[in-house]
């Protein structure tokens, strides 16, 4: 399926992500739809989709999702996309490396009449960490601000 046959409430949901308009954003989906992914593997939905994406773009300012190919019947549509960004701010903990990645997905939502009523997004957490300098040895460089930042949690 062409891209341009997306859904139009997947298509504007995907453009007011880039976006960073996540009352657009959620306004396609439905009462009670879900969000997961690697880090969110349980799901969250409502409130906790808007804070969870206004956290990502705190930790990656310049976030984007490009989708590339759509897949789609009556029951769910996929599509394989790339995620890519710098991690220029905060993210759980772990203070910005200020290194770009680029992370190939694939994402399946389901819908209904009412909106979007699952999203759930998977990606490479081993190319994304070795991309942001997050595994060993790399990241040994981070401890100290990591261990700092926790400090000042704390007090």
């Amino acid at each position: 399926m062409p891209i341009e046959d997306m859904d139009p409430r997947i298509e504007r949901a995907v453009e007011a992500f880039n976006d960073e308009d996540f009352d657009a954003m959620m306004a396609q989906f439905a009462n009670g739809g879900t969000y997961a992914d690697p880090i969110e593997e349980d799901g969250i939905s409502g409130d906790e989709i808007r804070e969870y994406c206004a956290d990502l773009f705190v930790a990656f300012p310049d976030l984007h999702v490009e989708v590339e190919r759509v897949v789609a019947d009556d029951d769910a549509t996929a599509y394989q996309c790339t995620f890519t960004g710098t991690h220029g701010g905060p993210m759980e903990g772990i203070p910005p490396t200020e290194r770009s990645f680029s992370v190939p997905a694939v994402t399946v939502i389901t819908l209904t009449d009412d909106g979007i009523t699952s999203w759930r997004d998977y990606w490479d957490q081993q190319t994304f960490a070795e991309q942001l300098g997050l595994t060993f040895p790399g990241i040994l460089r981070l401890l100290p601000r990591m261990v700092v930042a926790k400090l000042r949690d704390l007090v």
